[in-house]
């Protein structure tokens, strides 16, 4: 499966509290990385994550990176 955006992931999850709960953090945390993405800081803990014991894939934009052009 295949998430664009963290308020994506985070519905996908279960919503805000679920979400909370499986990545130990407080909702109200959530509730901002729903509105802003997610914080650089967690890009590898949390596609390592998301990948292994969920099985979603989601691109750096979720995470306000910008994706290298393979073909450039």
């Amino acid at each position: 499966m295949r998430c664009e955006t963290a308020h994506e992931v985070i519905e996908t999850l279960g919503g805000r509290s679920a979400f909370a709960e499986w990545f130990g953090v407080d909702p109200r945390t959530v509730t901002m990385w729903r509105v802003r993405g997610f914080p650089a800081n967690t890009y590898l803990v949390m596609t390592t994550r998301l990948k292994r014991e969920k099985r979603i894939e989601v691109p750096p934009s979720a995470w306000g990176m910008i994706e290298v052009d393979e073909a450039s």
